[in-house]
């Protein structure tokens, strides 16, 4: 609990007045309270900064039944009880507890509601003391764990571009063996065209093809035939 000696000047609603008026100055009819605060107003707002000053601040939160979310600030004077914006430190209002079982009984009411607010409180901040040091533990986990799963991702990048890599290899190498099972295949059928008598026919798509004069080969010379069903006839080497 704090006391309100270091409290700076609150300033103070008009319904608040009007509650002093009523409440502390003993005003009832709406005249007398109207009235009362017009000619006091300077000396309330003194008054009630007093009582928040020498009472105690027992609660700043959310209050139970607000009609709004604006947190509050409970001071306790004797048996007066103040509620302020705990915001822009506006007094909202004022009341003094009454029992109707006389002051004694009042006055150790208000004290064993502060004990067990106070006991409240005490379990709150041990609570969120425990709360905030779990917290903390579990955040360096997981910023353990998420560097970690950065450190996979990267090692997982790194592999998939090696796989890429591979790959492209062995597309290549594979290109590679068939340019040079096809290099084979037409040097196949060059070889075997020269030794062959008689016309030579050749329904490949594109080969070499070797041009042969009546008396002998005189070189190859390039031609391509397409594949489309057309056959390509070499004329047969004439006997030597």
């Amino acid at each position: 609990m704090e006391t309100g000696k270091e409290t700076s000047m609150y300033t103070v609603s008009n319904h608040a007045k009007e509650r002093y008026a009523e409440r502390c100055k003993d005003r009832d009819s709406r005249l007398e309270i109207t009235a009362y605060v017009a000619e006091h107003s300077q000396r309330i707002e003194e008054e009630i900064n007093r009582m928040l000053r020498y009472g105690k601040r027992v609660y700043t939160g959310r209050t139970e039944g607000g009609k709004d979310r604006v947190p509050k600030e409970v001071y306790v004077n004797g048996l007066w009880i103040l509620l302020a914006n705990a915001e822009n430190h506006n007094v909202i209002t004022l009341y003094r507890v009454d029992l109707g079982c006389g002051p004694d009984l009042d006055k150790l009411y208000v004290e064993r509601m502060v004990q067990r607010l106070e006991e409240a409180q005490g379990r709150l901040e041990e609570t969120r003391r425990k709360t905030e040091e779990q917290n903390r533990a579990y955040q360096a986990i997981l910023q353990e764990g998420e560097g970690q799963i950065q450190e996979y991702q990267e090692r997982i990048r790194l592999l998939k571009e090696m796989c890429e890599g591979y790959q492209a290899v062995m597309r290549s190498s594979r290109a590679g063996l068939a340019r040079a099972a096809d290099d084979v295949e037409a040097k196949a059928a060059v070889k075997a065209a020269y030794a062959h008598q008689g016309p030579v026919t050749c329904a490949s798509a594109a080969w070499p093809c070797p041009y042969f004069t009546r008396r002998r080969a005189s070189g190859l010379r390039s031609a391509r035939a397409r594949c489309c069903g057309t056959a390509v006839t070499w004329p047969s080497l004439p006997p030597d």
